[in-house]
């Protein structure tokens, strides 16, 4: 994870986080959804599949999992923090470090 930027300008104080390689990297013929990007911007840290649907506005359904979460993963672009245990109910997904 490249470091992020601080700054201030005597009044505010502002932090710049940037992407990862993984993500500003992405094959160009990859063809992502908006929903799709948002969540890899948002799992930087680990986070639940609730979490991530929360997040762009989708119910928790299991087609919505499939569509999002279980395809970011099967194309490398995500990976579980337990992938020993696909199902755990501790389970939650980060982007692949490349």
């Amino acid at each position: 994870m490249p470091e992020p930027e601080y700054g201030t300008d005597g009044a505010f104080v502002w932090i710049s986080f940037k992407l990862p390689n993984s993500i500003t990297n992405l094959d160009t013929h990859s063809v992502l959804s908006d929903k799709q990007k948002e969540v890899l911007a948002y799992c930087v840290i680990p986070r639940s599949s609730r979490e991530i649907l929360e997040h762009i506005g989708v119910t928790n359904h299991s087609k919505n999992r499939d569509k999002v979460v279980n395809y970011l993963v099967s194309k490398g672009l995500l990976e579980r923090t337990i992938p020993d245990t696909p199902n755990s109910p501790s389970q939650k997904y980060i982007v692949k470090r490349m």
